[in-house]
């Protein structure tokens, strides 16, 4: 996934994609992401009827992500809610340097600190600050992957999320590991991706995620990209 930020070196601006966080490329303005339940009848996908939750991405002319709102169906209001939000800031030279996690209610949930970069700019050393526990969140960013590696305070591994990546950088799986107390590995998931369609600049409109090698669990990813 790519985003594009700025880093100023003197008169010099330097453009950073950000791979590992969005998977888009041109001068994007907003994303809105839906995710629908399909189910398979013989050998073709049937989308279920109803959106389960929308993702809306906003960014500057800049290309920074500036926020992220999550918002889920709620069946009593028989419309969608806002059920949790980000935002992002810079440091002065155009680095991210914060994220933080909003509740519905507004009220800051979890907050990360981007406490090292690597030469591209892209985040290496993050902290995870959530009320008075601070853990640490290494990334290794691959041609064909990135790694998450999330330890706590007793520097122990507590899981690692890796992205795959295909010759074109797009995303064509993903996984989340979690390590318990004997050091044992836990799958919490697996997804699978397929494309279905990409838009004139070429990134992907509409993509199946199947859950691990069963393709039990599937819903389709559309988006609605608008560029600047």
């Amino acid at each position: 996934m790519i985003a594009l930020i700025f880093v100023h070196t003197g008169c010099v601006q330097k453009e950073i994609a950000y791979f590992s966080l969005f998977d888009l490329k041109g001068r994007v303005k907003k994303v809105t992401s839906s995710r629908v339940d399909v189910f398979k009848v013989g050998d073709q996908w049937k989308k279920a009827n109803r959106t389960i939750e929308r993702t809306a991405y906003f960014f500057n002319a800049k290309g920074q992500i500036l926020n992220i709102e999550f918002q889920s169906y709620d069946s009593l209001k028989k419309g969608y809610i806002l059920s949790s939000s980000n935002a992002y800031l810079y440091d002065n030279k155009g680095l991210i340097k914060f994220t933080a996690y909003y509740n519905a209610n507004g009220e800051i949930d979890t907050k990360f600190e981007v406490t090292k970069h690597d030469m591209n700019g892209l985040p290496i050393e993050e902290k995870l600050i959530e009320g008075n526990s601070v853990s640490l969140i290494l990334s290794n960013y691959r041609p064909d992957a990135v790694e998450r590696l999330s330890y706590n305070e007793d520097k122990k591994l507590v899981d690692k999320q890796t992205k795959v990546y295909d010759h074109a950088q797009i995303v064509t799986s993903e996984s989340l590991i979690y390590f318990g107390d004997t050091n044992e590995s836990n799958v919490i998931y697996t997804k699978k991706y397929s494309y279905l369609k990409f838009d004139k600049v070429g990134n992907w409109i509409e993509r199946i995620s199947m859950s691990g090698d069963s393709n039990e669990y599937s819903y389709i990813e559309e988006r609605e990209i608008n560029y600047w």
